[in-house]
């Protein structure tokens, strides 16, 4: 994801911060709970960016490279796919769609999407 001259990418457990004019590391994150996972999505929201990566969800602030919070998907692994409709955000992983508080990363609520697989799940 590009945001101004920064470049935010993930993999295998970690999400960095880079400078798109010079390449060099702003900062990086080992995002606990999330090692040896290839990143689904990322999102932005004010100021942080959203992970979906190996059944979690993670907000980190975008200036410092903290992780805000991070909330495991009940009973969930692997893929994460996050979206957004009209300023509400969700997240999919494992058949489920789930609603959740981007301030403290609660699930509001989930619909397990029954019939319709287990794949990834992909917004627009």
């Amino acid at each position: 994801m590009v945001e101004s001259s920064i470049i935010y990418l993930c993999n295998f457990g970690y999400l960095y911060a880079i400078d798109a004019n010079t390449s060099n590391i702003i900062w990086r994150n080992q995002l606990e709970g999330m090692s040896l996972s290839n990143c689904q999505s990322l999102l932005s929201f004010g100021n942080m960016i959203l992970v979906g990566m190996n059944g979690n969800i993670a907000a980190v602030d975008k200036q410092s490279g903290d992780t805000v919070w991070v909330t495991k998907l009940p009973n969930k692994i692997y893929f994460v796919s996050l979206g957004t409709v009209k300023n509400r955000y969700f997240a999919s992983c494992w058949g489920y769609l789930y609603k959740f508080d981007t301030e403290s990363g609660s699930i509001l609520y989930n619909n397990n999407l029954k019939g319709m697989g287990y794949h990834t799940v992909s917004f627009r």
